[in-house]
C-alpha cells in the first residue's frame, strides 16, 4: 500500500479522522474492511504493510538463513500469505 494511503487509513482507524480529499461516508465504507490491532493494520488475517516497509520485509524473507535465497516467486508467495 502506498505510504500516504497507509497513513490516511491508520489515522482513520485510530482516530476516526477521514482524509481531507475523500468523502467521509465513502471512506468509512472503504475502511470497514480493515482493522487496527496493536497499531498495525490488518485485512482479514493479513497485515497491511506500507511501501516504505516493503524493503525490510523482503530482506527478512530473502536473507533469513532458513529460507536460503528462494526464487522471487517463492518469496512473493510466502509474503502474500501473511501480508498485503
Amino acid at each position: 500500500m502506498e505510504n500516504l494511503e497507509y497513513t490516511d487509513l491508520f489515522q482513520y482507524l485510530k482516530y476516526g479522522k477521514s482524509p481531507k480529499n475523500r468523502n467521509p461516508e465513502d471512506y468509512s465504507n472503504y475502511a470497514r474492511q480493515f482493522i487496527l490491532k496493536e497499531n498495525r493494520i490488518f485485512k482479514r488475517n493479513c497485515q497491511i504493510i506500507s511501501r516504505y516497509d516493503m524493503e525490510k520485509y523482503l530482506a527478512i524473507f530473502h536473507d533469513h538463513p532458513t529460507r536460503a535465497h528462494f526464487s522471487a516467486k517463492t518469496i512473493y508467495d510466502k509474503i502474500r500469505l501473511r501480508y498485503i
